[in-house]
């Protein structure tokens, strides 16, 4: 079949979300080929939410706006040109199933692989070719071998699936500014004093529903779940942007309840005999058992708690506080923070502004949101945006 008209030769460089959107998008009037250094398209995303793949949340473009961390006035456009209910329409038309949890959507099969293969059929329906297996040493030298070249190599979390910072290193050679990237979205490494009676190891794999953390004046509420070295879960790891070393964490395992105190002078008042493990596992069915057991001196039967004791449970279940050693690496990020700076990038086009010929997408720009499904939505914006600006 002989080329459309004005039909340009189309690299794109990442075979991730980011990529596979920019790919599919660019291939409506474009001759397109993906170059990933792995053995398959969408390694990462395949592992994503823990293999269950949050898509997206569904929501307008001020509420995904709300959710962008850093720089999210840039992201406006490419929200506009493909939002979350862009994603969802797209993924039906695959023929996926999706369903929702509290506006974040997923596959119903809760397979990320499932989306993997979506958009392997999307892009086999638009004859883009593929090159795996392929590790480029130069974007510029390769960008003399097309017409367009789109970086979207993701950013360095996750190192395993191939996301390394090569697409650094080749905006570098266009003469683009790097913000500092550092991990976002990572578990929190904690630490207790030496004279605690507190041990993360022995409070390793305890999870907590909607409790409230809070970092200096920062607070997220929702699951958390205990390490070998701290916390991690969905409340803990959106506040993991704001860690610094010997920065405090406090943790309200019930938030719901303003006057705890209360609470257990009555409990204890009517229920004298018993013992104040089984008032308080009978009480707070939100905490586990183990999680009391390990936090409180709760052998005693009520009537025996002095007050101290009582104020020292208040404390411990209200103000559970530990300082911070650091946040995990990159290995257990699972975005990156910072990139390639936005004000060189066209914001309504993603069209780099140092060379003509060339576009950024997803994770390598110096964009990330909180977790819900902003971070593939950003993704798939910025992904779509590329590829249908290129005239």
């Amino acid at each position: 079949m002989d080329a459309l008209p004005n039909t340009c030769q189309v690299t794109v460089l990442g075979g991730g979300a980011a990529g596979m959107m920019a790919a599919w998008a660019a291939a409506k009037s474009h001759d397109v080929t993906i170059i990933d250094r792995n053995d398959r398209l969408g390694k990462k995303l395949s592992i994503t939410g823990g293999g269950r793949c949050n898509l997206t949340y569904s929501a307008d473009v001020d509420n995904l706006l709300d959710n962008i961390n850093v720089n999210a006035r840039f992201l406006h456009s490419a929200f506009n040109a493909f939002g979350s209910g862009d994603t969802i329409e797209f993924f039906k038309k695959l023929s996926v199933p999706l369903k929702y949890e509290n506006n974040r959507v997923y596959p119903q099969s809760e397979r990320a692989d499932d989306i993997v293969q979506a958009f392997e059929k999307a892009l086999k329906i638009r004859n883009v070719r593929v090159r795996l297996n392929t590790h480029i040493q130069s974007a510029a030298s390769l960008m003399k071998e097309t017409d367009i070249l789109i970086i979207a190599t993701g950013g360095k979390s996750y190192p395993k699936t191939g996301s390394t910072g090569d697409g650094y290193v080749f905006a570098k050679e266009f003469g683009h500014t790097i913000i500092q990237p550092r991990p976002a979205l990572a578990p929190i490494y904690g630490k207790f004093p030496a004279n605690s009676n507190f041990n993360f190891a022995k409070l390793a794999g305890i999870s907590v529903k909607n409790a409230r953390i809070t970092i200096d004046k920062h607070v997220q509420q929702g699951d958390l779940i205990f390490t070998h070295h701290g916390i991690s879960g969905p409340a803990a790891i959106a506040l993991s942007r704001y860690v610094s070393p010997d920065k405090s964490v406090v943790i309200d395992f019930l938030p719901e309840m303003a006057d705890f105190d209360a609470f257990l002078i009555e409990k204890f008042k009517s229920q004298p005999t018993r013992k104040i493990v089984n008032i308080l596992v009978d009480s707070l069915p939100n905490l586990p058992k183990n999680l009391i057991a390990h936090l409180l001196d709760v052998a005693a039967t009520a009537s025996n708690v002095s007050k101290k004791q009582r104020v020292q449970i208040v404390e411990t279940l209200k103000n559970f506080t530990f300082k911070i050693r650091k946040t995990a690496d990159f290995n257990e990020a699972m975005i990156t923070a910072g990139g390639v700076a936005v004000n060189e990038i066209n914001p309504s086009t993603m069209q780099s502004k140092k060379a003509r010929d060339l576009y950024f997408a997803g994770e390598v720009i110096d964009v990330d949101g909180m977790t819900g499904g902003f971070n593939l939505q950003i993704a798939f914006s910025t992904g779509f945006l590329a590829g249908v600006s290129i005239k």
